[in-house]
């Protein structure tokens, strides 16, 4: 009832025409269709609670995804709505344009393209201004054009956005207080004195829509006034600069994005290697994390901490109905495949056998401390070594809209820049690569944080589903890269000196870190 109550509240919105849309019956609406998706959270809490996996796999509220639909329907209302309230509460932000028969397409900058926040999309067009100076434009978008008050004419037209269209150096203005025939008209330009950057070039193709048929002008070499959507334009000679009178003229030409001594120090700044890497206060938290955490085994495998931004216990929300409902959905997907999930199973059934998870003990930690991940089948038909791979999503977001890797330090890149990869190989006539065999599950995860890495898995849909935990470094958890590379060059550090021979001087060639 209540997915049925958010269409409808959606359905309805659209159906009001725009003269009886104001700010009380869009608020009143938005507030109404938020209590709506409120009942629906709450009820969805109560089915997921109650669902049995028989339930889960048959009914139709979870084989036709319902909840994720009336998400999306949500988000698209309220979105749609909160839109409206902006449009109501504030008239539309008003720029600097110059209108320009002599321009064949709209222009817009890239600062009133992000502000308007303009959908774009991606081209490649070569533009020409005076003195055939040359600019490429990257994107355009779809703009409509209306007077400030939003009366009149609204016509609308693809514009080409630019980094920077001209610049406006304002001249000496006339005293239009003596021309009687243009006195007091509502200039487009309220104030002529001001250097606002101009933001929007009117084409040709544009300009004859703005215009209105009025026209006022008295004799030759005075000022004209023409009468547009967005007020009137006033037009007049431009004296010629002499020597005794120097002046600033300005054309309509585009701004090159960068000049030819910028694109030439880009070739060897790219080739360049940086001397040293700046870290940010959360990259040296987590390098002091692993520095005082991790420890060796009795086997000597490494063993890391998850290096939390703070806790544990962290603030993260319940996802085991979720998890559930999810890994019913990989259950059917699987089923309908049996190969990938023969594949699938002997994976996790390795992952198994290898203690790299184990199954979950009876006696839990507390409920809030324990982030089951889910997990899925990404098939690599081309892959040398293994065509299928089980991923595991830590960026699931919980109960409390807050995932296990939001709760986590990425830590510094240790990957070496692949110009300083290219250079050091072009250093020796042979070269030879080699990879790391399953490189993140040889390191441990310490005992204390197991419980933040769970799934849920069974060999057969037969079998009851198993809480394990996975004990070793997880890909998908978000500081599992740093954690593979920053044991690595543990290795390195802790036994290098003992094996010179095998264990050659990568780190020293890395750049210098600054912290």
């Amino acid at each position: 009832v209540t997915i049925h109550a958010i269409d409808r509240a959606f359905d309805n919105f659209k159906k009001i025409g725009k003269a009886n849309l104001t700010l009380g019956v869009v608020g009143y609406r938005l507030q109404q269709l938020k209590d709506h998706f409120t009942r629906f959270e709450r009820l969805h809490g109560q089915i997921m609670a109650a669902a049995s996996n028989e339930f889960i796999m048959t009914d139709r509220y979870f084989t036709e995804d319902q909840f994720d639909k009336c998400v999306v329907t949500f988000l698209t209302a309220s979105d749609y709505m909160a839109e409206w309230m902006s449009r109501l509460e504030s008239p539309p932000p008003s720029q600097v344009s110059s209108p320009n028969q002599g321009s064949v397409t709209t222009l817009f900058t890239e600062r009133l393209a992000q502000r308007l926040r303009l959908p774009c999309t991606c081209v490649s067009v070569s533009i020409t201004g005076i003195g055939e100076t040359a600019a490429t434009a990257r994107s355009a978008a779809k703009v409509h054009v209306s007077a400030r008050d939003g009366t009149g004419p609204s016509p609308s037209i693809s514009a080409l956005v630019l980094k920077s269209l001209t610049t406006y150096i304002p001249q000496p203005v006339p005293d239009i207080t003596k021309l009687s025939y243009i006195h007091k008209l509502p200039l487009a330009d309220s104030d002529r004195t001001s250097a606002a950057p101009i933001d929007v070039i009117i084409s040709a193709e544009l300009y004859g829509a703005i215009l209105l048929p009025e026209i006022r002008n008295r004799a030759p070499y005075e000022p004209v006034a023409q009468n547009s959507i967005f007020g009137w334009f006033l037009s007049e000679p431009m004296p010629m600069p002499s020597q005794s009178r120097p002046a600033c003229i300005q054309t309509h030409h585009c701004t090159v994005l960068s000049e030819i001594s910028d694109q030439l120090k880009r070739f060897w700044e790219v080739e360049e290697l940086p001397q040293q890497t700046h870290l940010l206060p959360e990259e040296i938290r987590c390098e002091e994390h692993f520095v005082s955490t991790h420890s060796r085994a009795p086997n000597k495998q490494y063993i890391v901490r998850l290096p939390f931004k703070s806790g544990p216990p962290i603030d993260i929300g319940d996802f085991k109905q979720s998890a559930i409902a999810l890994y019913s959905r990989l259950e059917s997907r699987l089923k309908a495949n049996p190969d990938l999930a023969k594949e699938y199973h002997d994976f996790l059934a390795e992952y198994e056998r290898l203690d790299h998870m184990t199954k979950a003990p009876l006696e839990n930690p507390p409920d809030d401390q324990i982030v089951y991940i889910p997990h899925q089948a990404v098939v690599r038909e081309h892959s040398a070594t293994t065509r299928l791979r089980v991923v595991f999503n830590a960026s699931q977001p919980t109960s409390n809209g807050l995932s296990l890797n939001d709760h986590l330090m990425i830590g510094r890149k240790l990957q070496s820049e692949l110009s300083f990869i290219i250079l050091r190989w072009r250093q020796f006539r042979f070269v030879f690569t080699a990879d790391i065999a399953k490189m993140y599950r040889q390191i441990l995860v310490h005992n204390c944080d197991v419980d933040y890495q769970r799934i849920l898995w069974r060999p057969a849909p037969n079998y009851p589903l198993i809480a394990y935990r996975l004990l070793t470094v997880t890909y998908g958890n978000a500081n599992a890269p740093n954690a593979a590379l920053r044991v690595v060059e543990q290795v390195a550090e802790d036994k290098g000196a003992d094996f010179l021979l095998a264990v050659p001087d990568d780190f020293d060639h890395q750049p210098q870190r600054q912290t």
